[in-house]
């Protein structure tokens, strides 16, 4: 078969593959790689080949629908892709891409299984079929003898194939795989490569990958696609593309250095000592890296009066070639005699790495943000956005607004825990009653009006608020007041130190002098149970105590740890297990009215601003909610199955916690969990006697003996 007739072949096959017309690709609104348009049949295989940085894999990434297209449209089987479904998507088309991805706790059968989760449902089970299919793909890709290990403990190169696999194991019509050979050794990359080839044949698939290896992409592919500064420079069989010398003008070769017969490069001068025009070039290209090693430093300004500056911080802003940062921030250069160096006044990641890479005639950089670096700064973002565009970046420490308040007022803060309310619900009562002390950031005023309103709800109105606005500005504003006194207008940007109104007791008191208690009062000392009456009822069912120790024990919540409390009654476990783990985000989940409304004024009379009321029914409630660590299962409806799997399917890790009273509902709780694969139940069950007083005597009543059953997740997590 003739060359163009090759060519011709392949193209009218291609509407049954995957095709691009005038594909834009690239980051933000930055165009890497523009007019692409590429066609690869089913059962092809082409190879994009070019130098490092000339868009391979930003051509790949969006083709695979890992980036948006910028411009253009991206065919799957003759389909625009943007009418597909992500179902559908995933079903057509697979990608092996080089980025590190590291699973926690899982198996690398467990991470070839995932290929099958387009194909599962909504529930993820999947079946003998599924787990049959990712045993075909590990054996395929010769990963048997890694496939029951840990994830994580997998060399790079062992990683390589149990993606490859499940890849494979996706079942997919258009293969988009970016350097498949990365970090495997001799024998393996030979063996990937040839079942590469024999999947494209033997199903029919049409597969585009990357490659720098020439010497294997001549031999593995159909077709080879050039790239150079974005664009498509050449399409067609691997004897017209190594044919004419086209490709060491490709990739900058001297002379004689590529074989164009077999794709092997040719070390010029192999064998002899490097002449002087060697040495020189060696000693040239020293000196040019000298010269335009170029660094960034990233400089917190404090509070923006250069008086707070740290001789470091004001170094690097003096000797910066260019600057970058907020408007008020360039101020603070301005005033340094800076007035002559090219700014930028944007703080934003994609704005500042193209302030900085559209000259090149500079050495130093300096990019300025509020306060310390580290203390809820922007810089970590800037910092990353900088590295990626493979700049050298360094941080400077400056004075963070904690430790301007707390110098404002003779405050200590090594103890104090900080909330924020940028963008988030921060708990700070809950903060409150562990350190005494807490320090809030405010996104907004309407975050301070909440706060307050927050504090006054929960019978905190003598606290103190230890309150800084525009610290280190001519109009810097500082004040103590309770809450009932907070001011309606305070400047931008503000933040505060809500103190309890005993301090250095690290709790906070719910009782008056006289010793009654508050009704509104949201606190009481929990050293001790929380006894049922404390709570409000009404005509909730609610778990009595002595079960409500014992299931907020098999919870095993930690710090940062997600709760679903479903069914939750009156809220009373919601309750106390936001106050066992203050820094746990527990999710009260109830359909019954009454019973919301009972949740939220527990909530309140306890101060767990962690407890977050979901009005809703299980398992539909949970769609929006994060993923959980632990669930307690009060009530279900009846629908305690389908609960089951949707919590499994959030996170087959989580742990469940049920209780019950009737061997019946027992029974099905455990042939459900049977069925969903979990993992082997704990079982206690408890029987509690009160006593009761009868005259000069007390008796024993006995209550209803309840099943406590824990569940660790799934069986094949474990």
């Amino acid at each position: 078969m003739t060359e163009g007739k090759r060519n011709e072949k392949w193209t009218d096959c291609a509407e049954k593959g995957l095709k691009t017309e005038g594909m834009s690709a690239g980051y933000g609104k930055r165009v890497v790689a523009g007019g692409v348009s590429l066609s690869v049949a089913p059962g092809e295989v082409m190879t994009l080949i070019g130098c490092n940085g000339a868009g391979k894999s930003t051509i790949l990434k969006t083709i695979a629908g890992q980036l948006s297209a910028l411009a253009g449209r991206v065919f799957y089987l003759g389909q625009d892709r943007e009418t597909l479904s992500a179902a559908e998507r995933a079903k057509r088309c697979a990608v092996v891409l080089t980025d590190r991805i590291r699973p926690e706790n899982m198996t690398g059968r467990d991470v070839v299984e995932m290929g099958r989760y387009p194909y599962t449902g909504r529930l993820g089970i999947l079946t003998d079929a599924d787990r049959q299919k990712a045993d075909e793909a590990i054996r395929f890709f010769l990963a048997q003898d890694v496939a029951d290990r840990p994830f994580a403990e997998l060399s790079d190169g062992q990683r390589q194939r149990i993606k490859l696999a499940r890849a494979v194991c996706q079942e997919p019509e258009i293969l988009v795989l970016d350097e498949p050979l990365s970090f495997l050794d001799l024998r393996y990359r030979l063996e990937v490569l040839e079942r590469i080839r024999a999947l494209a044949a033997a199903r029919h698939v049409a597969v585009i990958m990357s490659l720098h290896e020439l010497d294997l992409a001549r031999q593995a592919s159909d077709r080879i696609a050039c790239v150079a500064d974005g664009k498509i420079t050449r399409v067609g069989p691997p004897e017209e593309i190594f044919g004419d010398g086209y490709l060491a003008q490709l990739f900058g070769l001297p002379s004689g250095a590529l074989d164009g017969s077999t794709g092997l490069l040719r070390l010029p001068g192999a064998g002899k000592a490097p002449g002087r025009d060697s040495r020189e070039c060696l000693r040239g290209r020293h000196r040019k890296g000298a010269a335009m090693q170029r660094l960034i430093t990233i400089v917190g300004i404090g509070s923006g009066d250069p008086q707070d500056l740290t001789a470091r911080a004001r170094q690097a802003i003096l000797e910066a070639d260019r600057l970058a940062g907020a408007g008020r921030m360039l101020d603070l250069a301005e005033a340094l005699g800076c007035g002559g160096v090219p700014k930028l006044a944007d703080w934003r990641a994609e704005a500042v790495v193209r302030f900085f890479t559209e000259d090149d005639s500079w050495e130093k950089g300096c990019v300025l943000v509020s306060g310390d670096t580290g203390f809820y700064s922007g810089a970590a973002g800037v910092q990353t956005a900088l590295e990626a565009a493979g700049f050298t970046v360094r941080r400077v420490a400056g004075l963070s607004s904690l430790q301007l308040l707390c110098a404002a007022f003779g405050l200590s803060w090594e103890k104090m825990p900080v909330v924020s309310l940028h963008g988030c619900e921060g708990d700070v009562i809950g903060a409150l009653r562990q350190h005494g002390s807490v320090f809030v950031l405010p996104g907004s005023g309407s975050d301070l009006a909440r706060l307050q309103e927050s504090l006054i709800k929960a019978g905190l109105s003598d606290v103190k608020l230890f309150l800084g606005s525009r610290l280190g500005y001519p109009d810097e504003m500082t004040v103590c007041v309770s809450p009932g006194d907070l001011p309606d207008d305070i400047p931008s940007p503000c933040c505060l130190i809500v103190q309890a109104a005993v301090p250095g007791t690290g709790a906070i008191s719910g009782r008056e002098e006289s010793g009654e208690r508050r009704e509104t009062s949201a606190f009481e000392e929990e050293s001790g149970e929380i006894s049922d009456d404390r709570f409000c009822r009404g005509r909730v069912p609610m778990t009595k105590a002595e079960v409500r120790d014992i299931v907020c024990a098999k919870l095993h919540l930690r710090p940062g740890s997600v709760l679903y409390d479903v069914g939750a009654g009156t809220g009373s476990v919601s309750v106390q297990a936001a106050l066992s783990a203050p820094e746990a985000a527990v999710y009260a989940i109830e359909n019954n009215p009454e019973a919301c409304g009972l949740i939220s004024a527990n909530a309140k009379r306890f101060g767990c601003g962690n407890v977050r009321l979901v009005a809703g029914t299980a398992p539909d409630a949970f769609e929006e909610l994060p993923a959980p660590d632990a669930a307690f299962i009060g009530g279900t409806g009846g629908h305690l199955k389908q609960i089951l799997a949707a919590l499994l399917l959030k996170n087959p890790k989580v742990r469940i916690v049920m209780t019950f009273v009737t061997p019946e509902n027992l029974a099905k709780a455990l042939a459900a969990a049977e069925e969903l694969e979990t993992a082997d139940p704990e079982i206690v069950q408890v029987s509690v006697a009160r006593g009761k007083a009868a005259g000069d005597v007390h008796l024993m009543v006995a209550h209803n003996p309840v099943t406590v059953v824990a569940l660790a997740g799934s069986r094949r997590q474990r």
